[in-house]
């Protein structure tokens, strides 16, 4: 262990993802604001240019607001953004292809180049698209020629689990050489939840003997919550109704499709009992066929509202006044919408799969994803049982635990420091 080595943030996922903000970019943007206070004299940041197959030093990138870091944007971007997204990728194509051709020789005689500012035994921490941002073979070449570490923080393992939920099948080839990376050629894995931890260990390559040392690092939960809160105008509520709140990204792994079976059950058998759901996401990948079928759907148009791009005053609003919360989702790396509900102080009816009992920490309801019956009774016996829920909102506001990202930025220098300089 050293208290001397560099540790330099690898920023390239934010830098090229600008303002728009995600789950991944949530992770480097937290790092990035907390840790330069703990490293006041081994702190740096990187970046790397896939064209050149190099790492090159950068300044401190700005310090990313809280609220914005913490929430995705949502909504589409407009039609001229998606043309100049398009027109950017086909001129990068260009660049590439024409580089590559040129850089055989620089391919045998680069070495210690790739990342000239960096010294043997210093730290580079891949926080962002890891999977899809580096080349693996010059991220070896740099740790074997260079002697420079190599950390990366896994936030799921939702390719090699679940791979059905993508229809990309070059990305889920993508992913598992990505696993096997991580398990042969770098120093530290950080895993954002036991069970992501247990879920790569599993899947590292059987023929090695010993896979990458892994810790668990919490991410920070520590939203500044809108105070400014306003209904949103395209809530469809009838007067004082009671609702619960589901908020994710829309797409086939978020099960969305049991909401929708229970409440058109609802609708057939005739209920005026139960709450109105208000959905709040952005389409995602497998969604087209569970939209369309929910536009259409008689039974659950006067007890379903989707909401897909309320501002940070409207969602405030809606965690505010909402029941409690649902997220049936079948497979998690941590949980986002939880920590969210118990933020505002509200309980929550969540799947018990993956890493959701670890992000729920016991202050909701886990039922199982493929148990529909238990889904709807628990939905209809909470939001009618107001002692209950009131008795639940109580122990979340006494018993949360809310990590900041300074916390998750403290145990990421302490799993750092641990990282040996001798190659194991």
């Amino acid at each position: 262990m050293s208290s001397s080595r560099r540790i330099w943030l690898d920023v390239t996922t934010s830098t090229r993802s600008g303002s728009v903000h995600d789950g991944t970019t949530r992770v480097e943007r937290g790092l990035i604001r907390e840790l330069p206070p703990l490293l006041p004299d081994r702190m740096g940041f990187c970046t790397y240019n896939r064209s050149m197959k190099r790492f090159a030093a950068t300044q401190a990138p700005a310090a990313p607001d809280k609220d914005r870091a913490a929430r995705p944007r949502r909504g589409k971007p407009g039609a001229l953004r998606a043309i100049g997204r398009r027109v950017e990728q086909y001129v990068r194509r260009r660049i590439k292809n024409t580089l590559r051709r040129g850089l055989g020789q620089l391919e045998r005689i680069r070495g210690h180049d790739i990342f000239p500012e960096a010294s043997p035994g210093d730290i580079i921490l891949l926080a962002g698209e890891n999977w899809s941002r580096y080349d693996f073979d010059v991220l070896r070449q740099l740790r074997a020629e260079s002697g420079i570490a190599i950390a990366a923080v896994l936030q799921d393992m939702i390719p090699s689990v679940h791979p059905q939920f993508f229809e990309n099948e070059a990305f889920i080839r993508r992913f598992d050489t990505y696993v096997d990376f991580l398990a042969r050629d770098v120093d530290l894995v950080l895993a954002i939840s036991e069970s992501t931890k247990d879920d790569f260990l599993r899947a590292a390559p059987k023929d090695i003997e010993i896979p990458c040392p892994v810790s668990r690092i919490e991410l920070g939960s520590d939203f500044t919550l809108s105070e400014n809160r306003k209904r949103p105008d395209a809530l469809s509520i009838s007067g004082d109704r009671p609702f619960v709140l589901s908020v994710s990204t829309i797409q086939a792994r978020k099960n969305f499709d049991l909401l929708y079976r229970l409440w058109q059950k609802f609708g057939l058998d005739g209920r005026t009992d139960q709450p109105h759901l208000v959905i709040v996401g952005k389409p995602g990948f497998g969604s087209t066929d569970l939209l369309r079928m929910m536009a259409g759907d008689p039974w659950i148009a006067e007890t379903v509202t989707l909401l897909h791009g309320p501002s940070d005053a409207e969602l405030g609003w809606l965690y505010q006044h909402c029941l409690y919360t649902l997220y049936p989702s079948w497979y998690e790396g941590w949980g986002l919408p939880l920590s969210e509900s118990l933020a505002y102080g509200k309980t929550f009816i969540a799947s018990d799969t993956s890493s959701l009992p670890e992000a729920g920490q016991g202050l909701g309801i886990h039922l199982d994803p493929y148990d529909a019956a238990s889904w709807e009774r628990e939905i209809l016996g909470l939001a009618e049982d107001r002692q209950r829920l009131a008795e639940m909102e109580r122990r979340v506001a006494a018993e949360r635990q809310t990590a900041s990202w300074a916390d998750c930025a403290r145990d990421t220098v302490r799993a750092l420091d641990q990282i040996p300089r001798t190659r194991r």
